[in-house]
């Protein structure tokens, strides 16, 4: 294999140049191989047909003395390796490729859990939107078929795009409605006593009162420039 000066079983030469504990890594005699250049040479940087694998991007760390690039180039490698499902060139080593599989294996279903993390955010955020286009065309359509006047329609689409502003699709009354009578007529309570408040009748009432009254209030929406009209008030 042409790399005698080297253990097969080490990703490096041997002692003292294979990883160990704090004081191994300052002791004295490593530091001193690693400003060997012959052992550089003979062990790491010859021209041979040995293949290191995967291991190839750790062969620059071995004579390495900076700390901190040993600790931010392994968390480097992991990134690209999981980000472009590990794209790593292998020996025929069995535990080499067992290694090779299992991160092969941990970035696809990375990015599987990425992209559907991503799909279902994005149907999240565009579902209440794709269905107020839709129904913004079933109304385009009901106008154009009962032939209704241009004004008419401007009216419809002003009304129902402040609507949308202002709720974004969301049926406040009705998913109010759906809760416990309890916890409905609390929230009610909450929601709508200041409004109540501000009519001069209701002001002086007590809170049992109040709270039917806030229980019957419905929100409505109206456009600048609508009529607002009331059942029998004329």
């Amino acid at each position: 294999m042409g790399c005698e000066s080297c253990d097969l079983m080490m990703l490096s030469c041997k002692e003292p140049g294979y990883y160990g504990t704090t004081e191994m890594v300052l002791d004295r005699a490593r530091l001193a191989w690693a400003q060997n250049h012959q052992a550089r040479s003979i062990c790491l940087d010859i021209n041979t047909n040995y293949t290191y694998g995967a291991y190839q991007w750790t062969i620059q760390l071995v004579s390495n003395e900076s700390r901190s690039e040993k600790i931010l180039f392994p968390i480097f490698w992991g990134l690209m390796t999981f980000s472009t499902f590990g794209n790593l060139e292998s020996t025929t080593e069995w535990s080499e490729v067992v290694f090779n599989i299992i991160v092969l294996t941990s970035g696809l279903l990375l990015v599987t859990m990425l992209i559907g993390n991503i799909k279902v955010f994005l149907h999240a955020t565009t579902s209440k939107k794709q269905g107020m286009h839709l129904k913004m065309r079933k109304i385009e359509w009901y106008m154009k078929k009962r032939h209704l006047p241009l004004g008419f329609r401007q009216r419809v689409r002003n009304y129902e795009r402040q609507r949308w502003a202002a709720m974004r699709g969301v049926d406040e009354c009705k998913m109010v409605q759906n809760l416990p009578e309890g916890l409905r007529r609390n929230i009610k309570y909450h929601l709508c006593l200041d409004l109540v408040r501000q009519v001069p009748l209701f002001q002086h009432m007590d809170d049992l009162v109040l709270e039917n009254i806030c229980d019957r209030v419905k929100s409505l929406i109206f456009t600048k420039g609508e009529t607002v009209s009331i059942f029998n008030q004329f």
